[in-house]
Order: C-alpha cells, then sequence, then structure tokens
C-alpha cells in the first residue's frame, strides 16, 4: 500500500495561525496515520486472522511519502516541516510496534522535484490567505524530474528500505550533515538565510505583477 498524500505550505514561521497548522496537520498527518492503521486493523483481523499464516521475511508493506522538509526544516516551511517530521517519528514508532506481524513500513522522503501542470499551489500564513505559487523560493535550478523520482521511489519499495531520501544536492546534502554532523547547520543557516530572503521577496513580487497583469 502506497499512501501519497499531503499538501505543502509557504510562510514565515512567525506568520502561522494556528488554524492553518490544524489543517495542515490534519492533512498531512493525520489522514496518512488513520489510512495506515485501517490497513493494519485489517490485516491483522481478515489475512493474519491474528497470525501469520505463510513464513516470509514480509507479509505486508506499507509506504509512506513524506519529505525531506521531515529532515531538514527550510525557510518559509515550517508548517510543513512540521507535519512531515511529525509523520516521520510516528511512522518510525508504528514500525517496531508491527514487527511481529510482518508489516514493513517504508518512509520515502524526496525533497524538491521539478512541478508539472497537475502541481497544486501552496497554502499560505492561514486557511483564508492567498494559495502560494510552488515556484516561490526555487532558485531557477534544474530540480529532479517526475520520472526519475517515480523509478527511485519504485526501487525503495522492491527493496523495502526503511528510509529513503530522494533528492539533489545541496538538499541531499543538507540532510546528511543534519543527521551527522548537525553542529554545521547553524552556521550554513546564518550563510544562506540571508540570500534565500532575498531571492523569495524578489520572486513573490514577480508572481504578484505577473497576477496583476493577467487580471487586467
Amino acid at each position: 500500500v502506497v499512501i501519497n498524500s499531503g499538501r505543502t505550505q509557504k510562510s514565515l514561521g512567525i506568520d502561522n495561525e494556528p488554524s492553518i497548522l490544524l489543517q495542515l496537520q490534519q492533512l498531512n498527518v493525520f489522514a496518512p496515520v488513520a489510512m495506515t492503521q485501517a490497513m493494519c486493523r485489517y490485516w491483522q483481523h481478515n489475512i493474519n486472522e491474528g497470525k501469520t499464516l505463510r513464513k516470509s521475511k514480509k507479509l505486508h508493506q506499507i509506504a509512506i511519502t513524506s519529505s525531506l522538509a521531515g529532515i531538514v526544516g527550510g525557510p518559509k516551511q515550517s508548517a510543513y516541516a512540521m507535519t512531515k517530521a511529525g509523520l516521520n517519528r510516528y511512522m518510525e514508532a508504528m514500525r517496531i510496534e508491527l514487527v511481529d506481524d510482518k508489516t514493513d513500513v517504508n518512509i520515502v522522503c524526496p525533497g524538491p522535484i521539478q512541478l508539472t501542470a497537475d502541481s497544486h499551489d501552496s497554502f499560505g500564513s492561514s486557511p483564508n490567505a492567498e494559495l502560494r505559487s510552488r515556484q516561490e523560493g526555487r532558485t531557477g535550478r534544474v530540480n529532479m524530474t517526475l520520472t526519475r523520482c517515480a523509478s527511485l521511489y519504485v526501487t525503495a519499495l522492491q527493496y523495502s528500505l526503511t528510509e529513503s531520501w530522494i533528492s539533489k544536492n545541496p538538499e541531499l546534502l543538507l540532510s546528511y550533515l543534519r543527521q551527522y554532523t548537525p553542529a554545521l547547520l547553524g552556521p550554513l543557516g546564518r550563510m544562506i538565510g540571508p540570500q534565500y530572503t532575498k531571492i523569495t521577496q524578489q520572486q513573490r513580487k514577480e508572481i504578484e505583477g505577473s497576477r496583476s497583469v493577467g487580471a487586467v
């Protein structure tokens, strides 16, 4: 079972209203958790009948689409990062609890992926705020294609990897630094933060300008 649900959000952490935090939690955390619980109960009571009926390394498999934002928090992604980090830890705990049921829980964490025509805009600082373009904050470099991400995702499922990070650098490098040398993230954040802020402010002005022209 692959559970692939969620939505991004772009706003400064100081501006996020409690209502948007709750809405994101319901969509990005509570929904995947509820679906995972339902599947596990079904397998336990209707398939396994409380017991594993055949000898195998693995009987059931659940894959959860999370995000590298759950590993490393980024500017204007505080609420989104909160939900993905919570989802990661919840599923990590469930994985241990389901060992006796021979149920594997795979957490797949993609980084920035090329946007498509089907990509939804991001939420803003509140449920009623104007939606934010997902182009905001992207520096114009070529991100991983959706096809490449899907191929790596399938490979992670094939080998039932406990946790997978799918991304290009620098996001992948930052994830490794966060994992093994977290002390370096502070100095890097002070270097990257101001540059990112200037880029997002300029992009925000360009997006608003293009919308104004389109409205005219």
